[in-house]
């Protein structure tokens, strides 16, 4: 197959989606297909993050259907280009071993330092709440604050609402109205 090359007129360059659109198409697998694409949201996402001038984070732990133990990381920031908020999963990163804080926190750590992100741009961090999340001396947000003294922690609402849900059934009615609402109106009126 032959691809005619495209350059932009101004700048004598080939823009990076006809870059990333030949690749894909040279791509001999589905896989390697969607590896480059999830490859280029990712850099494209943390472009979006480093021009960003704070952003809050939201760390969860769990297992996936292999029963794996992998913490996802969202991030929720002010895009500058198109002046809207984005809400947008930043990683789904594997653990292995153990699941205490000092592991949570050496992968989190491992991953914002591969990816040039600062501490101090973090102004807040939301946890499910666990001991390996929020403990006092060895838990994620204490060693995180231990890198920038001024972070703002909470407890996701979710898992709360969660927590809630499991103390007696009619509680648990109303907990589940709740987070329908909710989501619902996340859906029909977020811009």
């Amino acid at each position: 197959m032959t691809y005619r090359s495209y350059v932009h007129e101004s700048t004598g360059q080939t823009p990076s989606c006809v870059m990333l659109v030949k690749e894909c198409m040279l791509a001999r697998s589905n896989t390697r297909r969607t590896e480059i694409l999830v490859a280029d949201i990712k850099n494209t996402l943390l472009k979006l993050l480093q021009k960003a001038s704070s952003f809050a984070i939201a760390l969860d732990e769990s297992c996936d259907i292999a029963d794996e133990e992998q913490m996802s990381i969202f991030v929720r920031f002010l895009d500058i280009e198109y002046q809207i908020f984005r809400e947008e999963l930043l990683a789904m990163l594997p653990l292995k071993g153990n699941t205490q804080g000092k592991d949570l926190f050496k992968v989190t750590d491992e991953f914002t330092t591969k990816s040039n992100i600062s501490y101090d741009e973090v102004v807040s961090l939301s946890t499910d709440g666990t001991s390996a999340m929020i403990g006092k001396g060895k838990g994620v947000v204490k060693r995180i604050r231990d890198k920038h003294s001024g972070l703002i922690s909470y407890q996701c609402i979710i898992h709360q609402a969660a927590l809630c849900g499991k103390l007696n059934t009619t509680l648990k009615e109303v907990i589940d109205s709740l987070v329908k609402l909710m989501n619902f109106m996340r859906s029909h009126f977020a811009s």
